[in-house]
């Protein structure tokens, strides 16, 4: 048991306030959220003990429900904090399948016997009057029920203090606004066209992109409304599908060299319309037009939006390219964008976002030595584009395998923009590829939190489970994004179930993977010889013909040169179901070389590392050396 007397205790370079809820480092308040201060009280008062999951909910969630990622997030966010404030080793201890420990040496403060409370207020206001350091929020979470009207005073003047010394504070409050903590922004219906809807995609992804800065509050990422260009909806049901507080819609129109732009924003629990306005402004000006409705839409709602964010003035015709290529790229026809994208770049070079978008058409469509120059140029003319940096994130993961710039460049990204979708999905990918697999559950479900009908996440936060051994959790996912998009999952299933020895089940998955988009002729006489070989020589014999056909096409000539790395890696997972190392270990050297070779880019490479389908093969000779390529060490089961 810790010491659980005092309410200062010191832990390797910090000292927790546990009555007034502060945290210090040296000098210093670190800003933290109520419950992660909360969190750490417990986990002082209580060191050396392993505390489950389920009791740290009960005794910091007392009167509320809350998702177990939801703690996770806050050990997280703790462990990276006291990272950044230097220390080395996990204060927060991770006990598998059981729950979390602290085990920092504690010690009682020499300030818990002579300090008083005031004090407490003299060092803030010496804090906050001697530098901007973010510790101004963190007097705003002290426990008001204990602070004495001496302390009370002091913080007032601490505020007027504060305003003389240039911070910000602010608690406007617009009516029918305070609960609003999530917010989706459809797609504008253009009233003037009727072509593919890009131009009212643009506004939206625009005010997604600002609203996506402010604190505390969860904006659907683009992904998740494009579907509603193709099939409107009305604005409640679209609330309640993607289960946010309010949702914004309107229209835009073109008239005599102006764009009127009107909006509503609509609160979902009751329907209630609670804010309107229209805008009018010249069509040379789309991004000041852009940027007035983010600010006018933010100070309505009360939010406050990050200044380093603001709208570039761009060529109009360059714009309008962009749109076309943005809405073409969210639908994945990446080879239908990139010539808009350069079309928009043709007509105004320092317009920033084309670049980075066309950079990850490049990535996507695997033209790596552009991708990597291309998002270069992108930084290069706006180093506060978040989209930007986690395409580099991107690139830096999977052409270039350097796992921590990759990492330097998605934090970055995460900082610029709270609300990315891609920069969380790939963080979290990142951090399952470093063996950090409650990190990647956090960023995945963060993802999702955004993106709430994505089954691409939802497969790839199922490959997460799968990787930890988890196989139960991992087939519920797996079957929630196969209930989304039928083909997504079929061989991660397969292989799911033969780990398992569900010869049927990965039958039925077989099945999916091989025999899709087939005429019913054909169809039929692949699931028919399949069935034959799984009667008589069971899911093994079903490898062999995988395998045998596979070779077949690589030895023949008959595959595309993208397609050959990863059919070389198909051939490493089915020589390692029948036993044959070997050749398994071959077969993936053989689609490491053939990605460099060809310049293509297979993100299931890296995973090697943690699959469970190669833990035969971590002890046999090269396996090591194969890892080291990519430049990662082996893993072990059950990593995290």
């Amino acid at each position: 048991m810790g010491i659980n007397n005092g309410h200062f205790r010191e832990f390797g370079r910090f000292r927790l306030d546990a009555e007034n809820k502060v945290l210090w480092a040296g000098e210093k308040p670190i800003d933290l959220q109520l419950k992660e201060i909360e969190l750490l009280c417990l986990f002082t008062e209580r060191r050396g003990e392993i505390l489950s999951k389920d009791e740290i909910l009960d005794l910091v969630w007392a009167d509320s429900f809350v998702e177990e990622s939801n703690l996770s997030q806050h050990v997280y966010r703790l462990r990276k904090i006291f990272k950044a404030f230097g220390e080395t080793g996990d204060l927060i201890q991770t006990v598998p399948r059981r729950g979390y420990r602290f085990i920092g040496e504690i010690g009682i403060s020499a300030e818990d016997i002579v300090i008083e409370r005031h004090s407490i207020s003299r060092t803030l206001i010496e804090e906050l009057n001697d530098s901007a350091e973010p510790g101004f929020a963190a007097v705003l979470k002290l426990n008001w029920s204990r602070v004495r009207s001496s302390f009370l005073a002091s913080l007032i003047g601490l505020v007027v203090l504060a305003s003389a010394s240039g911070i910000y504070f602010s608690n406007r409050v617009a009516t029918g606004t305070s609960q609003i903590k999530s917010i989706a922004v459809l797609p504008l219906r253009d009233l003037d066209r009727a072509n593919d809807g890009s131009f009212g995609l643009g506004f939206a992804d625009a005010l997604i992109t600002r609203l996506g800065s402010v604190e505390n509050m969860r904006v659907v990422s683009t992904n998740a409304v494009i579907r509603y260009v193709d099939e409107p909806r009305e604005p409640l049901d679209v609330g309640r599908e993607l289960n946010v507080d309010a949702v914004i819609d309107g229209t835009l129109q073109k008239a005599n060299g102006n764009i009127r732009v009107t909006l509503r924003v609509t609160r979902t629990v009751d329907g209630k319309q609670i804010w309107a306005n229209s805008f009018d402004q010249s069509e040379r000006d789309i991004f000041g037009l852009q940027d007035l409705i983010a600010t006018q839409t933010a100070k309505n709602l009360s939010l406050s939006l990050d200044e380093r964010r603001g709208f570039q003035s761009v060529n109009k015709d360059a714009y309008e390219f962009y749109t076309q290529g943005l809405y073409l790229f969210r639908r994945r026809e990446t080879s239908r964008s990139i010539p808009l994208l350069k079309k928009a770049i043709e007509l105004d070079p320092q317009f920033a976002k084309p670049w980075s978008l066309l950079a990850a058409s490049y990535a996507m469509g695997d033209d790596m030595p552009n991708a990597e120059s291309t998002i270069d140029k992108a930084i290069e003319l706006d180093p506060n584009l978040a989209e930007a940096h986690a395409v580099r994130g991107f690139i830096k993961m999977f052409i270039d395998w350097d796992w921590a710039e990759a990492e330097r460049s998605l934090d970055r990204s995460i900082d610029l923009d709270r609300s990315s979708v891609e920069a969380h999905h790939w963080r979290g990918i990142l951090h399952q590829i470093r063996g950090r697999s409650e990190e990647a559950v956090i960023d995945l479900n963060r993802a999702l939190e955004l993106d709430p009908t994505s089954a691409n996440l939802i497969s790839d936060l199922g490959y997460v489970y799968f990787f930890s051994r988890d196989y139960d959790k991992a087939e519920e996912l797996y079957t929630r994004a196969e209930a989304l998009s039928p083909n997504i999952v079929g061989g991660r299933l397969m292989s799911l179930y033969e780990l398992q020895g569900r010869e049927f089940e990965a039958y039925q998955a077989n099945l999916k993977a091989n025999c899709p988009g087939r005429s019913p002729q054909n169809k039929r006489l692949c699931e028919e010889t399949r069935r034959d070989f799984l009667r008589r020589a069971g899911i093994k014999g079903l490898a062999r013909l995988n395998l045998d056909a596979t070779l077949g096409r690589l030895r023949n000539g008959e595959l595309a040169e993208f397609d050959i790395a990863s059919n070389w890696y198909y051939c490493a997972t089915l020589y390692t179901l029948l036993g044959d190392k070997p050749n398994a270990i071959r077969s993936l050297n053989r689609a490491i070389a053939a990605g460099t070779r060809y310049g293509i880019t297979n993100f299931t490479f890296p995973f090697v590392a943690f699959n469970p389908v190669f833990d035969s093969l971590r002890e046999e000779p090269g396996f090591t050396e194969l890892l080291a390529k990519m430049n990662l060490a082996n893993g072990t089961r059950g990593a995290n």
